[in-house]
């Protein structure tokens, strides 16, 4: 199931997309001794509570290389590149992709969010490595790709999407 067929089997009573990651029932049974009803952030930054349904064994599947990517990165951004970036938030989008929400501390053109999708990795079978190089790809500036940067309801500017994709979902909005 993709990305995107799977964010839209989430949503809230009032329509807006819910930030839901695939996990299994035990874990919000741990989290909020309720079943498979957890609180999670919706798309307006609203708080409602959300039913997760619990995935099948074909959906679900090990996210280990999404939390080494985002473990990377972070600490990448916060120790070799907390110069020039100031990493505002990151988290686990679906089991192929995480995102960023980052601003540059020089030439600050507001809140930018990268999407950061794999495999491939950037070295063989490595999400280490993938999370070095984006790291690294999002110490720079910009350049050419800030002509496609698209801004959604929420005011980031995202950088590197389709012109169709959409627009990832932070899990916590407003930030701070």
């Amino acid at each position: 199931m993709t990305g995107t067929a799977q964010r839209d089997r989430f949503r809230c009573s009032s329509g807006a997309r819910a930030n839901v990651d695939p996990l299994p029932e035990s874990y919000y049974r741990g989290l909020q001794g309720t079943g498979s009803t957890a609180r999670q952030s919706t798309y307006l930054g609203a708080w409602n509570d959300v039913t997760v349904p619990s995935p099948t064994p074909s959906e679900f599947r090990d996210d280990a290389d999404a939390r080494v990517v985002l473990a990377v990165v972070t600490r990448d951004l916060r120790e070799d590149f907390g110069e020039e970036v100031n990493l505002l938030d990151a988290w686990i989008e679906t089991l192929n992709s995480t995102c960023v929400l980052y601003r540059y501390r020089i030439g600050d053109i507001g809140v930018i969010g990268r999407r950061i999708t794999f495999p491939p990795h950037a070295a063989d079978d490595d999400p280490a490595s993938t999370g070095n190089d984006w790291a690294q790809t999002i110490a720079e500036p910009l350049g050419t790709l800030a002509r496609t940067l698209r801004r959604d309801e929420l005011g980031i500017l995202w950088a590197g999407l389709g012109p169709n994709d959409p627009f990832p979902v932070p899990p916590r909005w407003p930030l701070g």
